[in-house]
């Protein structure tokens, strides 16, 4: 059985989404490898396995326990900074320029100089310190292959000097919070075009936990590989004929214009190439990537473009733009993509009037989005063909 096999199977009594355990142990095999191992993307620049991941799910789905099993995984290999709990982003950025002792076996003591870490959190929201420039920041320090030396942190308190800063984040998220804490410029500006947006609804399996699982995770049992994996140094190896097959994916995918607000899309290679080194080496300890480990790969990482782009709709700088994505998913629920309008306005009146209604309604008729009928002399909005496709793929989760 493979480790990620093992980290499903011995969690699948739990009531969190399979998916959230199982990129929960992907950021963990992320913290552990820290920049020991890369992919030489051509000569040009080595790229590095650290990711960011934010489940992101209604409150009450469960998020924290994946989140809190990968956190003591982490812990038990111990070879990298475990950042939880509440910080400020300058609080990170100290935590991370100070060298730490670390005391190991028989009383042995081991210097921890790198910059690298692991920030994980529950709830993303409540773990940094609202500064309009902190989700900036660690967009720049996701970034560890332009990173490479010293990274700087210049402020009127002094300098905090970054050693090869690499950074893996995991938390977790609802939709109001992520909506108070990634702003529009967050949003299109770089920060979820990294992160890998975990979008869930529904709960893995129904347990109350009334009596005792009969194979719960143990972390300390499961950071057996991880500690092997923690070892390792190089560079990740794949034959010409996996290069190839990756190129021929690459070049299809973009033989069409992509549109993606979030960059996402445009970020696809490095995101699916980072998910094969981590999926390689969950496996075993090769250091190679072979063809399956890309098609699982691309199988897990492009559905997730539609997943960053979710987070747009209502996010947009318009005065209805939250109205908006009311309305228009509004009609992607209905039978035939359709419904009258007073019955829209029936349902949301909390949320728009009649007046606004027609706004967008008007909007979204000039951008090809809606049709506008008339049946029984009463207003019928439809979705477009082209809408809903669209849609479909921002909430197909």
């Amino acid at each position: 059985m493979s480790w990620l096999n093992e980290v499903i199977e011995c969690t699948k009594e739990m009531e969190a989404p399979k998916s959230f355990y199982y990129w929960s142990a992907l950021a963990a095999v992320s913290a552990v490898l820290k920049d020991r191992v890369y992919i030489n993307r051509g000569g040009a620049f080595r790229l590095y396995p650290n990711i960011y991941v934010l489940l992101y799910g209604t409150s009450g789905l469960r998020k924290g326990h994946p989140i809190n099993l990968a956190k003591k995984m982490v812990m038990e290999v111990d070879n990298t900074r475990v950042i939880s709990g509440r910080s400020s982003i300058q609080a990170i950025i100290k935590d991370l320029s100070e060298a730490k002792t670390k005391e190991g076996s028989g009383g042995k003591h081991r210097m921890i100089s790198d910059s690298a870490g692991f920030v994980v959190a529950s709830e993303f929201s409540n773990a940094i310190i609202k500064d309009p420039l902190a989700l900036t920041i660690l967009t720049d320090l996701y970034d560890r292959m332009y990173n490479a030396g010293e990274w700087r942190n210049m402020l009127k308190s002094g300098v905090e000097d970054l050693k090869n800063p690499t950074l893996t984040m995991l938390g977790g998220v609802n939709e109001a919070q992520f909506k108070d804490t990634v702003s529009l410029r967050d949003t299109m500006g770089g920060f979820i075009g990294r992160t890998f947006i975990i979008l869930e609804k529904n709960r893995g399996t129904l347990n109350s936990l009334w009596k005792e699982l009969e194979n719960p995770p143990d972390a300390a049992k499961l950071s057996g590989h991880l500690k092997r994996l923690a070892c390792l140094e190089g560079e990740m190896i794949y034959s010409d004929e996996v290069g190839k097959y990756f190129d021929s994916w690459y070049r299809e995918y973009f033989k069409n214009d992509v549109e993606d607000e979030t960059g996402s899309a445009l970020r696809i290679l490095e995101n699916m190439l980072k998910v094969a080194m981590l999926l390689s080496l969950a496996e075993s300890e090769e250091r190679v990537i072979d063809k399956s480990h890309v098609d699982k790969s691309i199988e897990l990482v492009e559905p997730l473009v539609f997943s960053a782009k979710r987070t747009v709709l209502g996010q947009g700088k318009a005065s209805l733009a939250s109205q908006t994505a009311t309305f228009l998913t509004d009609l992607l629920n209905r039978p035939g993509y359709k419904c009258f309008r007073k019955d829209i306005l029936a349902k949301h009146w909390r949320d728009f009037d009649a007046e606004d209604c027609d706004r967008i309604a008007n909007t979204m008729l000039e951008n090809n989005a809606i049709t506008r009928d008339l049946v029984d002399n009463k207003v019928v909005y439809a979705l477009t063909e082209r809408a809903v496709k669209e849609l479909q793929g921002l909430v197909k989760k």
